[in-house]
């Protein structure tokens, strides 16, 4: 375990390095996980093909970086790696990335709220986006060097920190009350441009009912994102 790291690591040879990756792909240790997230950036697209396929046969993590490295990569065979590897280990595959047709980019905060909604919640934005060819999402973890970095490369694309904020479920007269504020700000600055809130209600339900309230946050969630798209071509970031 320990030597295929180092050869990962530190290796002349191109070969030595690709299966250093592919031996700690099959190593089933969670060590393994962070040298291979490193090597996706490796000289050698061999090297780089290798490691996003080991992170998705070790399936213990890794697609923060992947999609991290999907914002960057140039080279389609790498490119067509990595998105197998994020459809493998079940990340968001369906977010769409940024590039030459993108003009609304978005940075989606956790939600302020129970933290089981947040994977839930992230989803139900990217959703109410499909079919818009023009935005695009910053995976999570991206720094704020990173952003900068990629939006000088894509200039033409208008970028938003989303930071949406769930309130306390309420329960009145047999109905359920879900209510989701949206801060919008600037992104990477973080200057807060504006809010904007939905709400929706379930009848028929008087007692607390933790699986109602998450089908009727995603639903507001969903809501929420096409929302704010009809907000964003008059926000001036």
């Amino acid at each position: 375990m320990e030597r295929n790291i180092q050869l990962l690591r530190t290796s002349d040879d191109f070969r030595v390095r690709t299966q250093a990756a592919l031996a700690l792909g099959a190593s089933a240790d969670d060590r393994a996980v962070a040298p291979l997230c490193s090597a996706l950036a490796d000289t050698n697209r061999t090297v780089r093909i290798a490691s996003a396929t080991a992170i998705s046969r070790l399936h213990l993590g890794g697609v923060d970086c992947i999609s991290r490295q999907l914002q960057v990569e140039k080279d389609e065979a790498v490119l067509s790696a990595l998105r197998r590897a994020l459809e493998r280990l079940g990340g968001a595959a369906a977010e769409p990335t940024i590039g030459p047709n993108t003009r609304i980019f978005i940075a989606l905060e956790k939600v302020s709220g129970p933290a089981r909604l947040d994977d839930p919640v992230r989803s139900a934005f990217v959703k109410g986006a499909v079919g818009r060819g023009d935005v695009a999402f910053a995976p999570r973890g991206m720094s704020t060097d990173e952003a900068t970095a990629l939006l000088k490369k894509y200039p033409q694309a208008k970028a938003f920190l989303l930071s949406p904020k769930l309130s306390r479920p309420a329960y009145e007269g047999g109905n359920l009350q879900i209510k989701i504020s949206v801060a919008i700000l600037t992104y990477p600055g973080h200057a807060l441009m504006g809010s904007f809130s939905k709400s929706a209600g379930m009848g028929g339900i008087s007692d607390p009912d933790q699986e109602s309230e998450n089908e009727l946050v995603v639903a507001v969630a969903e809501e929420s994102m096409r929302q704010f798209l009809t907000l964003a071509p008059t926000l001036d970031p």
